[in-house]
């Protein structure tokens, strides 16, 4: 069920099998894998917990208690669970990917870059180590870097979900708008129960949809100065009004007509994917955890 990515359906199987076998690690490890893919944090860190107590020399355990940690804000535990991870598997490329991960927004940038290096040293044709170089570079800005990486990325592991999330990113700031739909699509498809990807795919639509929007804000604001200079006092007031508020709703119905006909250019899938997800956040709010 986890390599199939149905993370829901494992945790019942995953829970029978801990119960069973109170010394087993791996069904609390998997667990919370899965959990984390299901943003729930803090049920992740109390399965990571258990596999850690009972198994504290193994890096796994740890390095999910990072991850998790990560998700409750906790970043400065995370960073402990990334050392001890990274210290007892100091060539582990997960373990190295998460440790640079956590130096790195934690401003420890020189460290951060050490063991980036490391990484690289180790495990050169990993797909993970171009994610993070990608994710690296994105984040000081080196755009075009970050999208050679990512692809890098891509051409080793073409499944890799964060990998496409990155390159999505570097081509919806360099305003190419539907390569970056391309590929943000493909992270959310890859990773269905990712609120982050779909959060972000929606964000790449959007983008999309709204360009060209600033010819028509310029001509709402042209018509709002047409109607300021002719002004006169005898210029009726109400019908002033009238003009005004026909000009609101002309401008409402080209934006939403020029929304609507920007989706069109995009595929039948895509367009489904991100009208579900738009009423999903109305209607169904993400379980957050505290």
């Amino acid at each position: 069920m986890i390599a199939l990515k149905r993370f829901a359906e494992a945790l019942p199987l995953l829970q029978r099998a801990a119960a069973a076998d109170p010394m087993a690690v791996q069904p609390r490890c998997l667990t919370a894998q899965a959990q984390i893919e299901l943003t729930r944090f803090k049920d992740a860190l109390k399965a990571a917990d258990e596999a850690t107590r009972l198994a504290p020399e193994l890096e796994w355990p740890h390095r999910l208690r990072s991850i998790a940690l990560t998700g409750l804000g906790r970043e400065r535990e995370a960073l402990q669970a990334a050392r001890e991870a990274a210290r007892i598997d100091p060539n582990g490329a997960y373990a190295l990917y998460q440790l640079a991960l956590r130096l790195w927004t934690g401003w420890r940038r020189r460290e951060a870059r050490e063991v980036v290096a490391r990484l690289v040293r180790v495990a050169p044709e990993e797909a993970s180590t171009y994610e993070l170089l990608a994710w690296i570079a994105l984040d000081q800005w080196r755009i075009k870097e970050g999208e050679e990486h990512a692809r890098r990325a891509l051409q080793i592991d073409p499944e890799r979900a964060g990998a496409f999330g990155y390159l999505a990113r570097a081509l919806r700031w360099q305003r190419r708008g539907r390569e970056a739909i391309d590929a943000s699509y493909q992270a959310a498809r890859l990773c269905p129960t990712s609120r982050y990807y779909r959060q972000d795919l929606v964000m790449s639509i959007q983008a999309y949809a709204v360009s060209g929007w600033a010819a028509i804000a310029a001509l709402c604001l042209l018509a709002f100065k047409l109607i300021d200079h002719f002004q006169t006092p005898a210029f009726n007031q109400e019908l002033q009004l009238v003009m005004l508020l026909a000009l609101v709703l002309i401008t409402g119905f080209g934006l939403y007509a020029w929304h609507e006909m920007r989706l069109r250019t995009l595929p039948p899938e895509v367009v489904a994917f991100y009208r579900e997800e738009m009423k999903r956040s109305l209607t169904h709010p993400e379980r957050q955890d505290p």
